[in-house]
């Protein structure tokens, strides 16, 4: 192991990172403008929608929902207008 002492001129310089570690950056003139969320979104390269668990959400009960209702116009709607017609004769 080295010897380290007080004269050796040794600097760690730390940067904050956020959760993807990018280097988040304090500039208050870049705080200002992101104040509302379309700012956010222009500005924020490493934003991705695969890893929000909103969108994951709402693509979920889209499809849950699309896959409903073709299920019903499918399996009940035909089915008892085709019944309908043959009982009726239309």
């Amino acid at each position: 192991m080295p010897d380290l002492s007080e004269d050796d001129n040794l600097y760690i310089e730390c940067y904050a990172v956020d959760e993807k570690n990018n280097i988040i950056v304090n500039n208050k003139d870049r705080d200002k403008k992101n104040n509302n969320l379309m700012n956010i979104i222009e500005n924020d390269k490493s934003l991705d929608l695969g890893n929000s668990i909103g969108i994951q959400a709402l693509v979920g009960v889209s499809l849950m929902l699309m896959v409903y209702v073709i299920g019903d116009y499918i399996f009940k709607i035909v089915p008892n207008n085709t019944i309908q017609k043959k009982i009726y004769g239309v």
